[in-house]
């Protein structure tokens, strides 16, 4: 067996000389696709060409007789490749960026640094800070593709430094469900535009801030559509005079534990757990679950619509501000296995008008325990009680049997 160890890559976008045009990262040119496979190699550009030597290769493996030129498409096939930026006056775009192990960004100095993405991409790329990144602005990955990246966007930073590395998502096409975001301490933007609907895969993370850019009257809309269970801790953020709206779909969960400034949330699939604070309305469709220990505001509740509530000693269950009445039909409460018989729970004390008592049901009550509803003006709760043993339901159907077989015997006499 022959075991061949990996060795450590480092690719550096740096620049050597000005540009004659300033700002270049927008040139056209024929696309190309130059390959990178050395273990120690800058990503430059530079006036004239002579003064950066050749880097890259016209095939996977083969001679480095290349120089990079702004526009072309790259595949980076190095196992861990770190990528310092270049300034931002020198800064480097790319059509289409294919990642096939992992590569990190990271900045130098005090200068600003740039990497545009035009085209799409794949693999995991992560936006990450270094002690050698003094920039007040940081570094900035612009997603501006035509096409969507089909892998991980990650962004860190340390706490309070969500400035230092930020990931512009400037095109709807630039994401899709097969784009999974993850935000540690860092900030990512959904760029404002005349199409608003971005959509991606999965969203999770330790903290920072994922910032909505809206115009007036218009609405700028993230749609998760994931199947994983994720958490994230940071920020929802709202720039702007438009509307900011989260979309929850896929079967997967996801937890959110930081606070929110957006003006609505709609859980369409999967579960939405709140442990944080949500300021916006919360909608919730057929067959989705809203959950958690945090707050929310007004919540509309649709035929079909599930809430995660605890009934156990000292539980602590989600702080609605309102419930209203969406689509007519059955609201389910689901107790998760919890509750004693012979108690009165009040499950809410803001329910809104049009409900009936006959709108709620429960499912997954602890073992041996019923209950109904009881509705009183804007007051819901719940009594339970025990469910009869099998034994008693035995002795009272014996009961019954004797009974009709003495009055049977009394009239043959």
């Amino acid at each position: 067996m022959i075991i061949r160890k990996m060795k450590r890559t480092t690719l550096t976008l740096a620049s050597v000389g000005a540009l004659a045009c300033g700002f270049c990262s927008s040139v056209s040119h024929a696309q190309e696709t130059l390959y990178w496979t050395d273990t120690s190699t800058t990503w430059a550009i530079g006036v004239p060409e002579t003064a950066v030597s050749p880097q890259w290769s016209t095939t996977a493996g083969g001679a480095m007789d290349q120089r990079w030129t702004n526009g072309y498409s790259a595949v980076i096939n190095a196992s861990d490749a770190q990528i310092i930026l270049a300034p931002n006056d020198r800064a480097v775009s790319v059509d289409t960026l294919a990642i096939q192990g992992v590569a990190t960004l990271t900045g130098s100095g005090n200068n600003t640094r740039i990497l545009t993405i035009t085209g799409g991409g794949s693999g995991n790329l992560t936006l990450a800070t270094t002690s050698a990144s003094t920039a007040v602005n940081g570094s900035f990955l612009r997603l501006a593709g035509t096409s969507a990246w089909n892998g991980t966007i990650a962004t860190s930073a340390s706490a309070g430094e969500a400035d230092k590395n930020r990931v512009q998502i400037q095109q709807v096409s630039a994401v899709s469900i097969a784009t999974r975001l993850r935000i540690d301490g860092a900030r990512m933007e959904l760029s404002a535009g005349t199409s608003n609907t971005y959509t991606i895969g999965e969203l999770q993370g330790l903290g920072g801030a994922l910032r909505f850019g809206t115009n007036a009257a218009q609405t700028t809309t993230l749609i998760i559509d994931q199947a994983t269970n994720t958490a994230y801790a940071g920020g929802l953020e709202k720039t702007g005079s438009g509307s900011a709206v989260l979309v929850k779909k896929g079967e997967g969960t996801l937890t959110l534990t930081g606070s929110s400034a957006l003006d609505g949330f709609q859980i369409g699939a999967g579960k939405l757990i709140v442990d944080g604070t949500l300021t916006g309305t919360v909608a919730v469709a057929s067959g989705a679950t809203l959950g958690g220990v945090g707050s929310v505001g007004a919540v509309t509740l649709n035929d079909g619509a599930v809430l995660s509530y605890s009934l156990g000693v000292g539980a602590q269950n989600l702080a609605v501000a309102g419930f209203v009445k969406g689509t007519d039909g059955t609201y389910v409460f689901d107790f998760g296995g919890t509750g004693a018989a012979g108690e009165t729970y009040t499950l809410s004390s803001v329910v809104g008008g049009g409900f009936d008592v006959s709108n709620f049901s429960a499912i997954n009550l602890a073992e041996g325990v019923t209950g109904v509803f009881s509705l009183s003006g804007s007051e819901l709760k719940f009594v339970t009680t025990a469910i009869p043993e099998p034994s008693t339901y035995a002795l009272l159907a014996g009961g019954v049997l004797l009974a009709g077989a003495l009055v049977m015997r009394m009239r043959c006499r």
